[in-house]
C-alpha cells in the first residue's frame, strides 16, 4: 500500500470550486447555492493505493504489462494511457438513492439508545434491510424528503414521492403473503412509511395517513407476536412503534387505538428506562389515557380524579428534575416581526431551546 497523503475531506462541489466546505449533508455551502450537494468520497480508501500485484510481478521475475512484448500502435496506446488525467474539475455524484439512504442514517438515526429511537436501524438494515426493497424505498423516500427540507429543493419531493409510492407497492404485495406479513422487514418499513408522511404531510390529509400507517404497523405486530415469539430487532421495533403511537394521539387528541392496549403488555413497564423521550411518552401515556377516562365519565368521585393528576403532575416534576444536562433547554422569545413568519410552529412568540452543554 503506498500512502498519497491527507485527502480533502470536502464535498465534490467544493472541492471543485475550492470553498470552505462544512461537512454536513448537504453541505452548506451547497445549500445557499441551491445547488445539488453530489456527497463525499470515502477518505481512508482514498490515503493508500494498493500496489500488491505491482509488488508480486516484481517478486517473481514477472515482466509488467507495460514491458511485455507488444505492437508499436500498443504501445503508443499505452503511453498514452499512462498520461496523468487532470480531474480537478471533475465531481461524482451520488446516485439518488444513496443519497437518500446516506442522508437518512446521518440526520434521523443515532448509535445511542439514550437519544434515538432507531440506533438498532443501521445494523438491522445492513444485515436484511438493504435487500428488501419496500424498505429500502421507505429509508431513500424518507431521506430524500429530508433532504429536500433542508436543502429547500422542492425539484426532490416528486423523486421522493415516486419512491414512497413504489414502497407502498412492495409494502401490499409484502403483506398479501401470511408468510411475508410477519416478517421484521415489514413492520419497518410500514414505520417508515408513517415517517415519510409526517415529513411531508398536506394541509388536506393531516396526520390522517400517519395514523392509517401506525394502525396498520400495530395490526402487523399483534399478528407477528401470535405466531412466533418476539426477536431483540423486534422488541426494539415494537418499542418505537408504541412510543409514536403514543406521540401521534398525544398530537391529534385522539384516544389510544384499541390494538396498542393488545401490544402495549409485550413492551417493558419503563419502555426504555436510558432515553429520555421514552421517560416522557411513557408519562404521556398515562396522561392520554387520564384524558380518556376523564372523556368516558369513568371516574364518579371527584376526589379519585384529584388524586391521578396530582399523581401525574408529580410524575412530570421528578422527569424534569431528573433529565440529563444534554436533554435541558431554555425559553426563548423571538421579535413579533420574526415570531409572525412561523406562527404555525410558535406559540405565543415562545418556544424552548436545547441548551449547549460544554
Amino acid at each position: 500500500m503506498v500512502y498519497r497523503g491527507k485527502p480533502s475531506s470536502a464535498c465534490g462541489e467544493c472541492r471543485k470550486r475550492r470553498s470552505r466546505c462544512d461537512q454536513v449533508t448537504p453541505c452548506g455551502q451547497c445549500v445557499k447555492a441551491g445547488r445539488i450537494c453530489p456527497g463525499y468520497r470515502n477518505a481512508v480508501d482514498l490515503l493508500f493505493h494498493d500496489e500488491s500485484a505491482k509488488v508480486v510481478r516484481k517478486s517473481k521475475g514477472q515482466p509488467s504489462r507495460s514491458t511485455s512484448t507488444s505492437t508499436p500502435i500498443e504501445n503508443a496506446v499505452a503511453a498514452q494511457s499512462l498520461t496523468p488525467v487532470n480531474l480537478t474539475n471533475f465531481v461524482v455524484y451520488q446516485p439518488w438513492d444513496d443519497l437518500g439512504v446516506h442522508f437518512f442514517m446521518s440526520n434521523y438515526v443515532g448509535t445511542d439508545p439514550a437519544v434515538s429511537q432507531l440506533h438498532y436501524l443501521p445494523d438491522f438494515y445492513a444485515r436484511s434491510g438493504y435487500a428488501t426493497s419496500s424498505l429500502q424505498k421507505t429509508i431513500i423516500a424518507s431521506g430524500l424528503a429530508g433532504y429536500a427540507r433542508t436543502a429547500r429543493r422542492a425539484d426532490l419531493i416528486e423523486q421522493s414521492t415516486r419512491t414512497y409510492v413504489a414502497a407502498i407497492r412492495d409494502i401490499n404485495t409484502t403483506l398479501s403473503s401470511p408468510q411475508t406479513a410477519v416478517q421484521d422487514t415489514t413492520l419497518m418499513s410500514i414505520m417508515m412509511a408513517a415517517m415519510f408522511e409526517t415529513m411531508l404531510v398536506s394541509p388536506e390529509s393531516g396526520m390522517h395517513n400517519v395514523s392509517k400507517h401506525l394502525e396498520g404497523a400495530m395490526s402487523v405486530a399483534y399478528l407477528s407476536l401470535q405466531q412466533r415469539a418476539p426477536s431483540d430487532i423486534f422488541k426494539a421495533l415494537l418499542s418505537t412503534l408504541i412510543q409514536s403511537v403514543i406521540m401521534n394521539c398525544w398530537i391529534q387528541h385522539v384516544p389510544l387505538p384499541f390494538r396498542y392496549k393488545q401490544i402495549r403488555p409485550y413492551v417493558p413497564e419503563r419502555i426504555n428506562p436510558t432515553s429520555v423521550h421514552a421517560k416522557l411518552v411513557d408519562i404521556l401515556s398515562r396522561v392520554i389515557e387520564f384524558r380518556d377516562d376523564l372523556k368516558a365519565r369513568s371516574y364518579s368521585n371527584p376526589d379519585a380524579i384529584l388524586q391521578k393528576a396530582l399523581e401525574l403532575d408529580a410524575s412530570l416534576k421528578t422527569f424534569i428534575e431528573e433529565m440529563p444536562h444534554h436533554a435541558s433547554f431554555e425559553k426563548c422569545w423571538m421579535p413579533t416581526i420574526q415570531a409572525t413568519e412561523v406562527q404555525q410552529l410558535v406559540y405565543n412568540w415562545v418556544f424552548h431551546g436545547e441548551t449547549l452543554v460544554v
